[in-house]
């Protein structure tokens, strides 16, 4: 057995550590047993762990035939040396350290076992040894690039909240009933906005009428305080009941159907226009201009009252 002083490690290539272990070999040796080493064949060689990168120590198991030769078992310490002057690796093969070597007996075969530790990756060589009565070449090995080993990160779904689906059809259940409850009062309360919006328009027109009926009496001339006074008539009844009397004379209102104007109310709208042409276009001043307010004003208490009826 050929055992190493420890001195301070190093990583060294791979014809430093070999000739190192050919020195420490030579000089632990007698003369007899270095005469007697044989060269053994490498079956196969196996690696633990089988995939290994720069950095990592890896243990390396070559099974070996010795043929006729007579060997024993051996434990070789290894501790590279930093040499004093500057050196570096041969170049070509990757740098590798060696740790340890020892030969087994298992199964009656001689088994190598090799610590070592490689400092580059690719293809290297752990450098040949003499062990036990055994010479042994040197050991390929392939040490992994350690960029190789990186995968791109794996996108994984997006972690739920506990019970987040039934919450939401929870939540989309209320919105769709909101909704429909919503569509129903809106239809049922359609006909009541309708009214409501009818009704505000009426009270709007009324206080535009009786603004126009206090300031009518003032206008100069009479003629035109007439025609004034005709044609908020006509506008009045048409906001309040949707018939259009602007294109149409007295005797024409007066003859139509009663329809949305009921019918004292569509006569005294009538008489109020008629005395209105007879004013303004014959000169004739048998209705006063006081009193056709007054009818007027009658007309559209007349008009509010039918509205208010049903």
């Amino acid at each position: 057995m050929g055992v190493i002083g420890r001195r301070p490690r190093r990583r060294v290539g791979g014809p430093l550590v070999g000739a190192a272990l050919a020195v420490a070999l030579l000089a632990a040796a007698p003369t007899g047993a270095r005469a007697e080493a044989a060269e053994a064949s490498i079956l196969r060689v196996e690696f633990d762990p089988p995939t290994f990168y720069p950095g990592q120590a890896t243990l390396a198991y070559a099974t070996l035939d010795p043929g006729t030769a007579s060997w024993s078992e051996a434990v070789l310490a290894v501790v590279s040396e930093r040499p004093d002057e500057a050196g570096a690796p041969e170049t070509g093969a990757p740098e590798v350290e060696i740790l340890s070597a020892r030969l087994e007996r298992r199964g009656g075969q001689p088994i190598l076992i090799v610590r070592f530790v490689p400092w580059t990756a690719g293809r290297g060589l752990i450098p040949g040894m003499e062990l036990g009565g055994l010479a042994v070449t040197g050991l390929r090995f392939d040490c992994a690039s350690a960029l190789t080993s990186l995968r791109p990160p794996v996108l994984l779904p997006q972690l739920e909240p506990p019970g987040l689906r039934s919450r939401l059809y929870l939540a989309g259940g209320v919105a769709l009933v909101a909704l429909l409850a919503g569509l129903t009062a809106a239809f049922r309360a359609a006909p009541w906005f309708g009214a409501i919006k009818a009704r505000w328009a009426a009270a709007r027109s009324r206080k535009e009428f009786d603004a126009l009926l206090e300031a009518v009496v003032e206008i100069e001339p009479e003629t035109a305080a007439w025609a004034a006074l005709c044609a908020a008539v006509r506008r009045f009844v048409g906001t309040r009941t949707g018939v259009d009397w602007s294109a149409m004379t007295a005797s024409e209102i007066a003859l139509s159907p009663e329809g949305p104007v009921p019918g004292p109310t569509r006569d005294a709208a009538a008489a109020i226009l008629s005395s209105g042409d007879a004013a303004r276009f014959a000169g004739s001043v048998e209705a006063g201009l006081a009193d056709a307010v007054a009818a007027a004003r009658a007309v559209a208490d007349s008009l509010d009252e039918a509205e208010r009826a049903p």
